[in-house]
């Protein structure tokens, strides 16, 4: 084991579980939506979160998750956990395959049109209650959240929400803003929220 711990240490800053990294360390993030987020998301302010986004309205990306998770474990009743929103192109997706035999996440192109009113949206009270710059929660407790950002930064800020009908009613708010193409993926996504 120790060997293998150096030869990757030359490409890999820590291995996690080895014992050969005395440092301290921590191992490096991962850009997986199934990775923890980093524990040093810190709370930002509603009105720099809303400078910003109206700064890259062009480039806006919304992402809308769902965990639903059973000890950890993906719910084969669950087939989509996100939905990626872009205002300059439709997202790209990264293939992953649920036990549903469904790929996890969608994808949609913004008009200019839609993204303003999310932008508008977002700006109404409550909406960016407990927003982060980053972060978010333990990937197995049971939440959602909403991720916005821009081309260059799709990940900047992430609002986390309970698993309760309040939230499903905050993504119907976003639906209801979408063109009627869209709206089933949004459906399909808030469907396991309590109501």
């Amino acid at each position: 084991m120790r060997w293998l711990c150096l030869a990757v240490a030359l490409t890999a800053p820590v291995v996690p579980g080895c014992k050969c990294s005395r440092d301290g360390a921590q191992p490096a993030a991962s850009a997986s939506a199934s990775a923890a987020p980093a524990a040093s998301a810190a709370p930002a302010k509603r009105e720099v979160v809303l400078d910003e986004l109206s700064q890259h309205a062009s480039s806006l990306r919304i992402t809308l998750r769902i965990s639903p998770y059973n000890n950890g474990r993906l719910d084969p009743k669950t087939s989509l956990y996100e939905v990626h929103l872009g205002a300059s192109a439709r997202p790209k997706l990264p293939e992953r395959i649920g036990p549903s035999m469904k790929p996890l996440a969608d994808a949609a192109q913004l008009s200019p049109d839609e993204a303003k009113a999310l932008l508008a949206w977002l700006a109404k009270p409550g909406v960016l209650d407990g927003v982060l710059h980053g972060g978010g929660p333990s990937p197995r407790e049971r939440h959602a959240n909403l991720v916005l950002g821009w081309d260059d930064a799709p990940t900047r800020y992430v609002v986390p929400l309970p698993w309760s009908a309040d939230t499903a009613a905050k993504f119907d708010a976003v639906r209801a803003l979408l063109a009627e193409g869209t709206k089933p993926m949004l459906e399909a996504l808030t469907k396991p929220l309590p109501r």
